[in-house]
């Protein structure tokens, strides 16, 4: 009997053989997604990733070696009684398993960072020479569901070169050895064997299913063939591409898509978020193909809260009950994530309307500090404004850490007046901001960046000036437009990019100032710092290094006093050098680069 589906108004029909290879791949889906959390926990266990080369082979090939028992006795009690897990590998699963393959990636990093060259050539030998007993003989995954020494197994394959330099547990001399093999046990490795693992366990169904045809059991029509995959995967492409424009040709082409290959997710995402109609029969259908798409429905229901009014209370609850109500329609049994962001989010939206129409209540608590009862959020932003609103460009604007770090013009040193403020949620919920001043390159010695932090914090405390800090918000109805001006791109108003001004939106730079700068960088951008040093030092008294950055009227005065007193000349030069040599790149190009140098004027 024929199985159902309408997908955008056509019909997806499913045969019996297609059934019974969803079911027998849904089997081993949720097998695999199993075996790929309990390797997970498993790797939390190991204790380093020495510990994880010597027993991770073992470990995944057991959990393999699970599936593959589980599909050798589906078919001894389907009647085939000669059917064995090893000959089940050798006869099925063997050209889709690549979980060693994956292995060996790791293990290849690590034996390169371990091992010296003569040693690394002998490992590549011995695991080159045992590959072929790690698959046959008993070994690997059939060693495994026999009970046979998988240690001695996992030891092939990596290598018997582990017992050889008994790695595991030595301490390694070499500080940057032993930094580069701590790097290498990270989330990414976890990563890329979870997935291998998942496959595998995922392609036994592929090998079943091949035997169960063989045997009669069942028609190989109903597979999801490497040719439908290809070919549901290339549709998506164009799709994605906009190849295809007109929109029933799009319709008709995701159909397709589904229809060769109903376990693509990427296919599931695409109907239900731009043809919300197809919702619920998507949702039926990846429950039926036992397919996950959480995320995807989360996706759908984001569209509420990023779309939906949030200037009252009424509005949010408003939007709660939508995304309850709709979540129930499309199956998200859990939607307090979704729910928790609209809270939050209203909950800001509200405070920043308060605090537009009443100001920012904050408390003096001595020169360098202040406090305020309003939230974290609130108060991050809101200082941010406030200091592009009085000429600042934020050079750091980290929100997990706390810290903000905006750079302010003090005479020619471009952005070099920097004021910090770090931020401290206290136990009481107050949250109170520090600040702290000071140039980037040089000492506060005449109290310039303190009197400039006082003007910062009398501006906070003047109501007038929180009122028009706060409204900057407000220039920009669109959240997404806000968030998006909230990174302010370091040096960026040298770059001709767009930037973050005091009118609250993104705007132009000033194209004649603009201009300038550009031509100014681009003239100037062969100077280098190293050159420059070279020059000081070599032929400083001579003013070369003067000339060679601009200032070719302090050259002038080298050249000339050079047949006066050419030893200080010499010792001042030699300084110089000194200074380019340790500058840093950063540095130079403020002073150099990035702003014109007149004739007659002496940086340091």
């Amino acid at each position: 009997m024929e199985l159902q589906f309408s997908v955008l108004g056509r019909e997806l029909t499913f045969s019996k053989s297609r059934k019974e290879y969803i079911n027998l791949r849904g089997e081993f889906a949720k097998l695999a997604r199993s075996a790929s959390a309990q390797f997970g926990e498993t790797y939390n266990d190991y204790e380093g990733i020495s510990q994880f080369i010597d027993k991770g082979m073992q470990d995944g090939l057991e959990l393999i070696s699970e599936a593959l028992s589980i599909a050798s006795n589906r078919l001894v009690e389907l009647g085939d009684y000669s059917s064995t897990v090893e000959s089940f590998y050798e006869e099925y699963f063997k050209p889709y398993s690549e979980y060693e393959q994956k292995f060996d990636v790791i293990s290849e990093e690590f034996m390169q960072i371990y091992l010296d060259d003569e040693e690394l050539k002998n490992y590549r030998s011995e695991r080159k020479g045992n590959r072929g007993r790690l698959i046959g003989g008993g070994f690997g995954v059939g060693g495994a569901v026999q009970g046979m020494a998988m240690a001695g197994a996992a030891n092939m394959a990596v290598g018997a070169v582990h017992s050889v330099f008994n790695f595991v547990g030595n301490v390694i001399s070499d500080s940057k050895k032993q930094k580069k093999l701590d790097e290498l046990f990270n989330e990414n490795t976890l990563e890329l064997i979870q997935n291998a693992i998942h496959q595998d366990i995922l392609n036994v169904h592929l090998a079943l299913f091949n035997a169960l045809a063989d045997k009669g059991l069942v028609s190989k029509d109903g597979a999801v063939t490497n040719e439908d995959y290809k070919k549901s995967t290339s549709i998506l492409q164009n799709v994605k591409k906009g190849v295809i424009s007109d929109k029933e040709k799009i319709k008709t082409a995701l159909f397709q898509s589904i229809q060769l290959n109903p376990f693509n997710e990427e296919a599931y995402h695409i109907l239900m978020t731009d043809f919300p109609e197809s919702q619920k029969e998507m949702n039926a259908l990846a429950i039926f193909c036992m397919v996950s798409i959480e995320q995807t429905k989360m996706d759908v229901l984001n569209v509420y809260y990023n779309e939906v009014d949030m200037d009252s209370e009424e509005s949010i609850k408003a939007t709660i009950e939508k995304i309850e109500m709709h979540a129930s329609e499309i199956g998200l049994d859990n939607c307090d994530v979704a729910i928790k962001n609209v809270v939050k989010q209203g909950a800001v939206r509200l405070e920043e309307m308060h605090l537009i129409n009443s100001g920012v209540e904050i408390t003096k608590v001595n020169d360098c500090t202040l406090q305020s009862k309003h939230s974290y959020e609130i108060l991050y932003n809101h200082i941010k404004f406030f200091f592009i609103a009085n000429g600042a460009v934020i050079k750091i604007d980290d929100v997990e850490s706390s810290m903000i770090e905006a750079a302010f013009k003090y005479g020619i040193n471009i952005y070099g007046l920097r004021v910090i403020v770090e931020f401290e949620v206290l136990e009481n919920g107050i949250v109170e901001m520090v600040f702290q001043s000071g140039f980037k390159d040089s000492f506060d010695a005449l109290g310039v960046a303190k009197k400039k932090t006082d003007e910062l914090i009398h501006k906070l405390l003047d109501e007038k000036q929180l009122k028009t800090a706060k409204a900057l918000t407000e220039q920009d109805n669109s959240r997404s437009k806000t968030k998006q001006s909230l990174t302010v791109e370091n040096d960026e108003q040298f770059k001709g990019s767009k930037e973050l001004t005091a009118e609250g939106g993104i705007q132009s730079n000033d194209q004649n100032g603009l201009a300038k700068q550009h031509e100014l960088s681009s003239f100037f951008a062969v100077k280098n710092k190293v050159l420059a040093g070279f020059l000081a030092l070599i032929l400083g008294c001579f003013g070369a290094h003067k000339f060679y950055l601009g200032s070719w009227g302090i050259g002038i005065i080298y050249f000339v006093f050079f047949f006066i007193m050419p030893g200080v000349l010499f010792i001042i030069a030699v300084i110089e050098a000194v200074r380019y040599f340790t500058m840093s790149e950063s540095s130079f190009d403020e002073k150099y680069k990035l702003c014109e140098i007149k004739p007659f004027e002496f940086k340091w």
